[in-house]
Order: C-alpha cells, then sequence, then structure tokens
C-alpha cells in the first residue's frame, strides 16, 4: 500500500482519539493538528519527513508535561493511534541517516501526574530554551539510531540538566518516578525562572511606541470570565446533531473565504446523505479557476463597452482599480455554480497557486492591463475578436497555475462519471438548503429601509450574470431566520466585519472582551453604533463564515452565542489550551453589530416578501460600502 494510502485510511479510521475519565483537551489538539499535517501531505505533496519533525517538535514542546496527554499515550487506545501513525512512515532500516523518531516518540512516555488531573486550571507545557533543542538535534541521526531507548534518554536528560536556569520535575523520560520539588505543591511542569515585572507606566509607554495598543486592551481575566460563561451554557451544534466531526479546511494565502464557506455547507450534506467518508470536500481550486476566468471576461467586457471614455473617468477609475480580486458575493457563486457545477476534491486538487493567489493574481493583471491598451486602441468592431483571443491566453495561463478542469467527474451516489454540472444538479443542489437560487440574501443596516431590495451596479464576476438582490430586514427577522435553518442542520453562509474585536488567541468574536477602562479613549469615542457605521465605511463586509450552532441557557429562540465555521484552519487557543478544530465562538452583541449579510433558504425565511419587490430594488453606488467583496 502506498504511503497517500495509507493517509487516507488513516484519516478515515483514526478520527477521533477516544479518551476515557477526562475530556482530554490537548490529545484532541494534537489529533487535530496530525490530520491538518496529514491532509497537506496528501494534498500539496509535502514532505512526510516534515510530519516526523513536527510530531517530535510538538510533544517535546507542548505536550510532554501534560497528564491526560500521557495517560491517553500509556492506553490502548493512544498506543494503536501511535502505531497506526507510525506505520505510515516506517523508515527502511537499511538507510543509517535515517531514524524511526516516531518510535521514540512512542516510548518517551513520562510518568503520569495524578495530582495533576484538571487541565481547565492551568496551562501545562514545558518550556524549554530552542538551545536544548538545538543541542539534542546536534546528535546525528545514525548515532541516535544506534543507541537503545535508555540510552537516549539519558542524553536527553543530560542534555536538560545542562540548562540550570530549568527545574525538571516529575519523572525522566523513559525513568522511574521522581519526588516533585517542595515549592511547586505537586504540579507537574517545568519552570523558567522569569525576570520581574515591569512598572505600569512603562507599558503605558510601550503601549504607544511599540504599537501593544490592542495587548493593552486585551484582559486576561476578563476572557477567561467569558469561557466560563459560555462552558455553563447549553450547546446546539449541526455536527453533533448529525454525528460528524469534518477536519477544519484552510483557504491558506488567499481570499477565498466565500468559496470555502459555500463548498463546506456542501459537504456536510452530501456526507451525510451519502454516507461519504468525513475527509471529503469540494473543491476550491475549481471554483477559483472560473471565477477569475470570468472576471477576466467580464473586466474586458467592460473595457471594451467603455473604451469611449477618457481613462480619468470614474467608471474607468473604479474598474481599472478593483479589476480582479480573490473576493466575492454570492450571485457570483451563483454564477458559477449554475454555469460550471462543482467537483470533488480529489478531482481538482490545490496548488501552489491557489494556496497562494498573490503571485498569480500580480501576473493575470498584468496581462489584462496590456490587453485593456490593446482593446482600448482598436476600432469596437475588433473588440470580440481581440477579446476572445486574449481570453485563449487566461486559460492557458489558469492551466498551468491552477490545473485543467475535469469534464468528468465521479458520481456519489452511482459507480458512473458525470460531467460536474450533472453533480451539482443531479445530486447536491436537490439536497435540503443546497440549491444556491432558492436564496435570500438578507441584509442588516438599519439605516436603509427595511423590506427593500437592494442592488449594485456592476457588483459581478461574469457578463450577464446574476444580479445581487440584498433585501433588508429587522435584526428580528434577520436572527430568527438564521436560527430556522441551524435547525434544520443546515448551516448558514453569512458575511461579516471579520476584523473587530477579533481574540484570535481564545478563537473569539466579542465586543466584551476588550476593556477601555484604562485608555486614553472611551470606547463610545472610537466605537460607531452600526446605524452610522457601515454608512460611515466603519464596518464593511469583508469575510464570510458558516453558522452551525448556539449557545443558550434556557431558551433555543435567545442564543447568548453562536458557533461559527471557518476556513483558517485549526487554531490552538493560547489560555484554556483548547483547541477550536476550526471554529470560532461569536458572541450576540457581536452578532447584532458586526454581522451584517446571510444567506438563507426560503423555506426558513422568517419574514414577508411580495413577488414584485424585486421590481422596485433601488439602486446603490458602485462605491457603496455594501459593494466590498468577502476576502479574507
Amino acid at each position: 500500500m502506498s504511503t497517500l494510502n495509507k493517509i487516507d485510511t488513516f484519516l478515515n479510521e483514526n478520527r477521533i482519539p477516544i479518551v476515557t475519565n477526562c475530556h482530554c483537551s490537548p490529545v484532541y489538539i494534537f489529533n487535530s493538528k496530525i490530520t491538518e499535517m496529514l491532509q497537506d501531505i496528501r494534498q500539496l505533496n509535502y514532505n512526510v519527513e516534515d510530519l516526523i519533525d513536527f510530531v517530535n517538535d510538538e510533544y517535546n514542546n507542548s505536550f510532554i508535561a501534560i497528564p491526560c496527554f500521557n495517560e491517553w499515550l500509556r492506553s490502548s487506545n493512544g498506543r494503536q493511534y501511535m502505531k497506526d501513525l507510525n506505520s505510515i512512515f516506517k523508515t527502511t532500516p537499511c538507510d543509517p541517516d535515517k531514524i524511526d523518531l516516531l518510535s521514540i516518540f512512542e516510548n518517551e512516555i513520562p510518568i503520569y501526574n495524578q495530582n495533576s488531573h484538571n487541565l481547565h486550571e492551568r496551562v501545562a507545557t514545558l518550556d524549554f530554551d530552542r538551545d536544548i533543542i538545538h543541542a539534542i538535534r546536534e546528535t546525528s541521526k545514525s548515532n541516535m539510531n544506534a543507541m537503545s531507548h535508555k540510552e537516549l534518554s539519558n542524553m536527553y536528560n543530560s542534555k536538560i540538566r545542562e540548562y540550570t536556569p530549568y527545574i525538571r520535575l516529575g519523572a525522566p523520560v523513559g525513568g522511574g518516578p521522581k519526588k516533585p520539588h517542595p515549592k511547586l505543591k505537586g504540579k507537574s511542569r517545568s519552570i523558567k525562572t522569569k525576570p520581574p515585572k515591569k512598572k505600569r507606566s512603562t507599558r503605558k509607554r510601550k503601549m504607544w511606541k511599540e504599537g501593544d495598543i490592542k495587548g493593552h486592551l486585551t484582559k486576561t481575566q476578563k476572557i477567561k470570565s467569558i469561557l466560563k460563561k459560555i462552558n455553563a451554557l447549553h450547546e446546539y451544534n449541526i455536527h453533533q446533531e448529525v454525528g460528524l466531526y469534518l477536519p477544519p479546511s484552510n483557504q491558506r494565502h488567499s481570499g477565498r473565504c466565500w468559496l470555502f464557506s459555500f463548498l463546506n455547507s456542501l459537504r456536510l450534506s452530501c456526507i451525510v446523505k451519502y454516507k461519504l467518508p468525513p475527509t471529503f470536500s469540494f473543491s476550491a481550486a475549481y471554483m477559483l479557476f472560473w471565477d477569475k476566468y470570468e472576471k477576466s471576461k467580464y473586466f474586458l467586457d467592460r473595457v471594451s463597452s467603455q473604451s469611449h471614455l477618457p481613462m480619468e473617468n470614474v467608471d474607468n477609475h473604479f474598474l481599472f482599480r478593483s479589476m480582479i480580486s480573490d473576493g466575492g458575493t454570492w450571485n457570483m457563486l451563483q454564477n458559477i455554480v449554475t454555469t460550471y457545477g462543482v467537483v470533488p476534491y480529489d478531482s481538482m486538487k490545490e496548488s501552489h497557486h491557489t494556496t497562494n493567489t498573490n503571485e498569480m493574481n500580480d501576473i493575470l493583471i498584468k496581462f489584462l492591463q496590456t490587453s485593456a491598451k490593446k482593446i482600448r486602441a482598436s476600432p469596437p468592431a475588433k473588440h470580440t475578436q481581440l477579446i476572445n483571443d486574449h481570453m485563449k491566453k487566461v486559460y492557458s495561463l489558469l492551466t498551468k497555475c491552477v490545473g485543467v478542469p475535469p469534464k468528468k467527474v465521479p458520481s456519489l451516489k452511482k459507480n458512473n462519471t458525470c460531467t460536474p454540472l450533472e453533480l451539482y444538479q443531479n445530486e447536491i443542489s436537490p439536497l435540503p438548503s443546497n440549491d444556491v437560487m432558492k436564496k435570500v440574501v438578507m441584509i442588516h443596516v438599519p439605516n436603509l429601509k427595511e423590506n427593500q431590495y437592494y442592488v449594485i451596479d456592476e457588483l459581478n464576476n461574469k457578463t450577464n450574470g446574476y444580479v445581487l438582490y440584498y433585501y433588508n430586514v429587522s435584526l428580528k427577522v434577520f436572527k430568527s431566520s438564521v436560527l430556522s435553518q441551524i435547525k434544520a442542520c443546515s448551516p448558514v453562509w453569512f458575511g461579516c466585519d471579520f476584523d473587530k474585536f477579533n481574540h484570535k488567541g481564545e478563537s473569539l468574536l466579542n465586543d466584551q472582551a476588550f476593556s477601555f477602562d484604562t485608555f486614553p479613549l472611551k470606547k463610545k469615542e472610537l466605537i460607531l453604533p452600526k446605524s452610522n457605521a457601515i454608512s460611515m465605511y466603519q464596518t464593511n463586509v469583508n469575510h464570510a463564515m458558516l453558522f452551525t450552532g448556539y449557545y443558550y441557557k434556557n431558551s433555543h429562540q435567545k442564543p447568548y452565542y453562536w458557533t461559527i465555521e471557518n476556513s483558517h484552519g485549526d487554531k490552538m487557543k493560547n489560555v484554556s489550551y483548547h483547541s477550536n478544530h476550526g471554529f470560532i465562538t461569536m458572541s450576540d452583541s457581536w452578532f447584532d453589530q458586526y454581522v451584517v449579510m446571510a444567506v438563507v433558504d426560503e423555506t426558513h425565511f422568517q419574514g414577508v416578501i411580495n413577488a414584485k419587490d424585486k421590481n422596485n430594488a433601488i439602486v446603490l453606488p458602485k462605491w457603496s460600502n455594501l459593494g466590498e467583496l468577502l476576502f479574507q
């Protein structure tokens, strides 16, 4: 069996470690990181040695002193997990320069300290200086390979003892029990002598001179208080309801949040319906390919239609200042899906230029600029032929950067093939809430008229593409519609201002998590209410995610917090040492202020729409704040 096949087997069969006696968050963190790294190797052809180094670095730096993690490693489930992982990357014994690092990892398990069991009350990490790790690595792999486990343990601990600022507690790796230091009252961890705390006045000076303003607003005690409140609430989560754990998605260095969020909503329903493996996903690269292609065509068509206007004209200014980008909106999804369909990830995988789009975008923009010059310099009768010629070169460039879009893909429910469009039309869109055309694109903008449609000229990615109709509703209708769809186990695609009050260390979107008590400016002097913030360009819609659940106390109709599926990978939290597995927790007050757009199925919309209302849509100018693309 090949390495890639072994990885697929491992991902399908070892999704969630089994932990008894406690909720061992570090185990799930470790599993998520391993899962993400395995997906990277499978999708992006990373070197498998990177994972071996990663496993050992993570263990030595983060997990070695955590009792619950080590208890899991001693369990039958933990040993089987490591044995299966080890079998993927078993090195060739005849190669003296390679060493089976995972084998060492499996046997170097420190003694479990029964007195330290509650991970919610402490952060247990082994904070060795980098010099120690470097000193250990100076030993050649060939020499390490010749050592026994006991000799390796002795070498490991001897390196630690050379650094006097550190106190090694608990048991030496691979050795017997050791009495804890009396001053630490039984806690199994390593400590480093810390310099005395600096005076408060020094911190205030640093805030302005060294840019630590946001850190000054963050209060650890307030964050912990928020987490405590969340833990005391009941949770309703779509993934728990359907009994699925799905690996987090990662758009990497690209602005494809709107594509990933949409495809993540499709994958959940398809995995449940067709009993697909949890690692199944749809190709964002395929969507990106056709989005870039159509945006390029749309740009050149507009260059032609505006060629009679001088370059200094405001229409040409907007056209050339916002040519193409990774971002998008709901009507752009409609244009792509209804024309080209969707494909499984394995039919069109990620490439370097889909995960790092800047270079490709730069080349594409330069080519379109030179193409635009030729079109403007030619008579209108020749524009169509010029555009067709240039689009052939755009297609060729995209195939080199992204890949060739497949014409046939495997069916999800039959052992045959179909076109990407047939896959979407016949097997995906019939599932609940998956039809991109049967949607209401709600917005909540208090300064605009309620129960009114709004459109923005030229907000599109395709010539003669679908128009984006925003329907402005009250906050009550907005939230009740979102809740209705979540309760039907269908995620809700939405857009928000992701930059505001974002505490990334705990994956919290919470406008109450930051304190202005000692700040020289009051909160009300900096933050406009939503009724003014959008029109004054303080709040704009820049990121798309999915609503997948909520936290409540007594009533499902009154969420206190919302569960959000993001596409930024699996981020480890810093304070509580929990993993969010790609999810974010949003406070209800943050929802009120910074969630601007949400797309719900017509059957779950809780307002009233007249069939003729679209005929009376109000046209907003192209520079409207609601014309921003979702790109973060």
